[in-house]
């Protein structure tokens, strides 16, 4: 399932593989991305 969530985000353009940092890792195109992410998670934890 996780592979899902990381395979959709790379085709959203959310996420690329960060080289630098070795295999299986990534990083965020846009420094806002995390941010937006955790404000939805935060917003849907108190529905």
């Amino acid at each position: 399932m996780f592979h899902n969530f990381l395979t959709k985000l790379t085709k959203l353009g959310v996420i690329e593989s960060d080289l630098e940092n070795g295999r299986g890792a990534y990083r965020f195109v846009n420094e806002i991305y995390p941010v937006y992410i955790w404000m939805e998670s935060e917003g849907s934890k108190k529905k």
